[in-house]
């Protein structure tokens, strides 16, 4: 069955919660995994793709956007808007409002969750969703951590 965590963020802005993401995608990037980033839309996936391209200057983070990127099925780190239909994937980062639904290409999903009303009303009621499918649930609160 699939783990779910919660990461509910300060976030003050876009692009800390992009920054909060890409730590998290080069942790799994750093310990072997495949990574599946989902976004809200073609213009979140490239801001992604973007950040992860200047995340740390002394490495680089293979990834691709999957359907886009000639080469995307053969990296580690797939970004995109839509859910693949399949895969093997250790991590999904979930940067939507949307309850997923293929939870078998899944190891792990990692909700990330700003701290704006709108996203905890619409995280609260994936927690309800998971709970009820039987779900291993964690969260994470990021609100008081400087650094995540």
């Amino acid at each position: 069955m699939t783990t779910i965590a919660f990461h509910i963020l300060s976030a003050e802005t876009p692009q800390a919660t992009l920054l909060h993401l890409c730590k998290n995608i080069a942790q799994a990037y750093d310990a072997g995994k495949r990574v599946f980033a989902y976004a809200t839309d073609q213009t979140l996936t490239h801001a992604i793709d973007e950040q992860l391209w200047q995340f740390e200057i002394t490495r680089f983070i293979p990834h691709a956007i999957m359907n886009v990127d000639s080469k995307w099925q053969s990296s580690p780190i797939h970004l995109g808007w839509d859910l693949p239909q399949s895969g093997n994937y250790d991590f999904l980062f979930n940067l939507t409002q949307n309850t997923v639904q293929n939870m078998r290409s899944f190891k792990n999903i990692v909700e990330i969750v700003p701290s704006q009303e709108d996203w905890l009303s619409a995280a609260r009621e994936r927690y309800r969703v998971y709970r009820a499918a039987g779900h291993t649930l964690q969260n994470q609160d990021f609100r008081t951590d400087v650094t995540a």
